[in-house]
């Protein structure tokens, strides 16, 4: 619940559902990132000042917000704190031209979901897309791996991404403004006020250069 340490739900919940979601949308590969980031509401326990809470004894991270995310061909992707007033609870929710999914980790329903039991998937079609036998845990997919030598479901590299629009999501929520985002630089287009909030000075003897 302090930025100075997280970023509150954005980043917590955030790191479970926009992962899949950028999955299901085959948003998660290299240079595959939002063009640009749409603030529709934050709202904050205290007042707000150049992206710095202006109190520090009470908890600072966004508990209410709707961040939208536009890529270059038009997809959406909504971070939404509580989709109650969609008819939905904590999850994921895909809407397509052809009907809708609602996912989350206790319930898998939706327009796709009940069509199913006319349309079932092609044989194979979740083993082709994990690329192998279907795991019986994320725990088990990484011992699996390790000797394969194969990536993992959840693997590094598409989860960066996943989080770099976690944290692209609570910069929008503190300065309380959109922007323009480069997903190949992976920086902030014409705002260098925001864009400094992408990393931080880090400790003297510590760093970690890439």
């Amino acid at each position: 619940w302090w930025y100075e340490y997280s970023g509150g739900k954005l980043t917590d919940w955030g790191a479970h559902h926009v992962d899949i979601s950028l999955w299901g949308m085959d948003k998660n590969g290299p240079d595959q990132g939002p063009t640009s980031v749409e603030l529709v509401k934050a709202e904050h326990p205290c007042e707000y000042k150049d992206g710095w809470a202006t109190r520090d004894d009470m908890y600072n991270v966004a508990t209410s917000f709707h961040i939208k995310h536009h890529y270059a061909d038009g997809s959406v992707l909504n971070v939404v704190n509580d989709a109650k007033d969609l008819g939905f609870g904590n999850g994921i929710l895909f809407v397509g031209e052809k009907g809708d999914i609602f996912v989350s980790r206790g319930e898998l329903k939706g327009s796709a979901v009940t069509e199913m039991k006319e349309k079932p998937l092609p044989e194979g079609a979740l083993e082709k897309l994990y690329g192998g036998p279907i795991p019986k845990s994320h725990m088990q997919n990484l011992f699996d791996c390790i000797i394969t030598r194969k990536q993992p479901i959840s693997d590094v590299y598409t989860h960066v991404r996943a989080m770099n629009l976690c944290h692209l999501s609570n910069i929008a929520a503190r300065f309380n403004r959109g922007f323009k985002w480069d997903p190949v630089k992976e920086e902030i287009v014409g705002d260098a006020q925001a864009n400094a909030f992408c990393a931080r000075e880090q400790r003297k003897g510590y760093e970690i250069n890439v």
